[in-house]
Formats: C-alpha cells, sequence, structure tokens
C-alpha cells in the first residue's frame, strides 16, 4: 500500500516517461495511467463480494473459465468498471500537468492546459489591454475569463456523470443467488 500514497518521485517518473519516447506522443495519456494501486484493491474487494455460488453453479452446468468469465463475472462487474472509467476519465480531464510537462506539440495539448493558458495569458494584462478594456464599451475581466474555463472544463464531466450514475448502485447483484 505504500506506492499508492508515496510515489517514487516526479524526477524518476519524466525520466522514465522520456525513454520509453512518450514525450510528445498521444501514449504518454494513456499508458502511465493504465495501472493504478487504488483501482486494483477497488476491483479486489468487488471481485471478493461476487459469491461464489454463481460460479459453482455455472461449473456445475459444465460452463469453462471463458463462459464464467463473460458470462457471469464480466456482467456482473459493469459497477466496477463504470466506476473505474468514472475515475480514470475524471483524473485524465484534469491532468492539465502531464501534457505541461510531457507535450510540447499544440495539436497533442488537452483541453485543461489550453485553459491554464488562457488563465495565465488572462492575468497577465499590460497598460495596452488596460487601454483598449477601458476605450471598448465591454471589458471581459480576468474573473470572467477564470469562470468562463471553469465551466467549459466541468459542464462535459457534468453532463457524462448522471448517465454513469446508475452503474454506481450495486443492486445487479440483489436477487441473483437465493439461497
Amino acid at each position: 500500500m505504500i506506492p499508492m500514497f508515496v510515489s517514487g518521485g516526479l524526477l524518476p517518473f519524466y525520466v522514465i516517461i522520456v525513454k520509453l519516447g512518450l514525450s510528445n506522443h498521444f501514449l504518454v495519456y494513456i499508458l502511465p495511467m493504465l495501472f493504478s494501486a487504488f483501482n486494483m484493491l477497488l476491483a479486489k474487494v468487488f471481485f471478493d463480494q461476487i459469491p461464489p455460488s454463481l460460479e459453482e453453479s455455472a461449473r456445475i452446468d459444465g460452463a469453462g473459465d471463458a463462459v464464467v468469465f463473460f458470462r457471469i463475472v464480466l456482467p456482473s462487474s459493469l459497477p466496477l468498471l463504470a466506476t473505474l472509467s468514472i475515475f480514470a476519465g475524471v483524473a485524465q480531464w484534469n491532468a492539465w500537468f502531464d501534457a505541461l510537462l510531457f507535450v510540447t506539440k499544440q495539436d497533442l495539448l488537452p483541453i485543461q492546459t489550453l485553459l491554464y493558458k488562457i488563465i495565465l495569458e488572462s492575468q497577465a494584462t499590460t497598460v495596452e489591454q488596460i487601454m483598449r478594456m477601458s476605450q471598448s464599451k465591454t471589458q471581459v475581466t480576468s474573473e470572467a475569463i477564470k469562470m468562463t474555463t471553469l465551466m467549459v472544463s466541468t459542464l462535459p464531466i457534468l453532463c457524462i456523470y448522471p448517465f454513469m450514475q446508475r452503474y454506481f448502485v450495486k443492486g445487479m447483484m440483489i436477487g441473483a443467488v437465493k439461497g
């Protein structure tokens, strides 16, 4: 459990990503997130709660390992898969720092990094920009830009979450085994 709470550090992580050739590559967003100690513990606890009688009844009916996995374990683990995908999706959606470290190509930058750059540029107002804003009838302040980027960054998650919410309910296993 120690690696889950204390990582090896940023410098070794950076060296590994560069040595693997993942900098300026789309896989830098996918490969480092494939394994997570928290997700592994969550999956282990979930799979331990699946009643063994489900597998035993399938084995009595003559099912092999593949049939047990694809017809019993996988359909009953939809809540787990939905939960893990929500966690991974939100983590990657908010991971602007990875792109800041490893990506220099503009076409590979995620929206969070672009929004971060917009906020930084809006805070660095010059005297010329203040003069132009005072002469124009509409004024866009840095606070308005911050709130707009906040809405842009949270709106997709708010739209997707209600559709995934039904999988969080653990009711799929209720009534599966009577005994």
